[in-house]
């Protein structure tokens, strides 16, 4: 998407990204010894991975407890929004199910939207591919402020899946501010709608 040496970023129009960030893992760090810290995330984010290969998506990075992964990266996607969404409820529904495997302790914080963004090589030292813009910053956010084991999507994302049976085949909408909120709720995981910027 841009050149290597960092001072060129390209603008794309059409992504989604996803942020999953894991909820109590700070105090995990107290109460666990560093390899069974490690052990966690790790055995959640090689699950994670194998499912951005099943939907065709591009994984961006992870921070600590927090995996970020992108749609239609480098190439476009008809199914940009409806792809990462699917998997989010891949996710959460994995995690509830398999309640003896290693990480299964952990609950995340899953946030969407769509858009426009821009990427580019960031430095010129162990460089990597990064994406950002306002898309990129309320999708953290839907993350930062969803409820552990929901899936909060942002207007960008909603408008593109709200015709997809497999993501809204159940909703319940009441006033939350800057638009309406709901539960749409497939299967057991959830997805809820944040309408607004």
């Amino acid at each position: 998407m841009a050149a290597r040496d960092g001072r060129h970023g390209s603008v794309a129009s059409g992504l989604s990204v996803l942020f999953a960030g894991a909820v109590g893992s700070t105090s995990m760090t107290v109460e666990l010894t560093p390899e069974e810290m490690a052990k966690s995330p790790n055995a959640v984010f090689s699950e994670f991975d194998k499912l951005v290969g099943k939907y065709g998506l591009e994984k961006i990075r992870t921070i600590g407890d927090n995996y970020m992964v992108a749609s239609a990266v480098p190439s476009p996607k008809e199914d940009r929004a409806h792809a990462p969404a699917l998997f989010a409820l891949e996710m959460v529904e994995g995690l509830e199910k398999n309640i003896d495997a290693p990480g299964s302790e952990l609950k995340f914080r899953i946030g969407m939207n769509s858009g426009p963004v821009v990427g580019g090589a960031i430095g010129n030292q162990k460089f990597h591919c990064d994406i950002w813009g306002d898309m990129v910053n309320v999708a953290s956010r839907m993350e930062s402020t969803g409820p552990p084991g929901k899936i909060q999507l942002a207007s960008g994302a909603d408008e593109i899946i709200e015709d997809d049976s497999r993501l809204t085949s159940r909703a319940r909408w009441r006033s939350a501010g800057q638009g309406c909120h709901g539960d749409v709720v497939p299967g057991r995981a959830s997805l809820t709608r944040i309408n607004g910027p």
